[in-house]
């Protein structure tokens, strides 16, 4: 499967959302993996040490070719929803509460969103211990 690292693009935002070291495990796995250029700067992984764990790197529309899984923080702020298609699967951080976006459909047919929370994912209800 082709894994696609986005680097941040928040205001002082320094995280990214898979190390070198996580990428060395991916790769052996069997998956290409591709790391925007620059992704790592913030925590001090060059692109080479990307490149070295096995990964790919690239930039601008090279990024996104061919679809797979995309993972960020906040991929929306990265991309913007527009820079997906539907042969992408989307992960990262989303925060409908302090992040509030206009949701333009985009691309995205089908959406679950699974807060940082335990015990709710997908349509929003809290799964309580009397729901199960």
């Amino acid at each position: 499967m082709r894994i696609t690292v986005l680097g941040e693009r928040g205001s002082g935002d320094r995280r990214v959302a898979v190390t070198p070291e996580a990428v060395e495990t991916l790769v052996a796995e069997g998956h290409q993996v591709v790391v925007e250029s620059g992704a790592g700067d913030g925590i001090g992984a060059a692109d080479g040490a990307y490149r070295s764990a096995g990964a790919e790197t690239a930039a601008g529309p090279d990024l996104l070719e061919g679809g797979g899984l995309v993972v960020g923080i906040d991929p929306l702020t990265s991309v913007g929803d527009r820079g997906f298609s539907s042969d992408h699967v989307v992960v990262g951080l989303l925060d409908p509460v302090f992040l509030r976006r206009p949701s333009s459909g985009g691309a995205f047919r089908e959406r679950t969103a699974c807060p940082p929370w335990p015990r709710q994912c997908g349509t929003g209800r809290l799964i309580s211990q009397q729901s199960r």
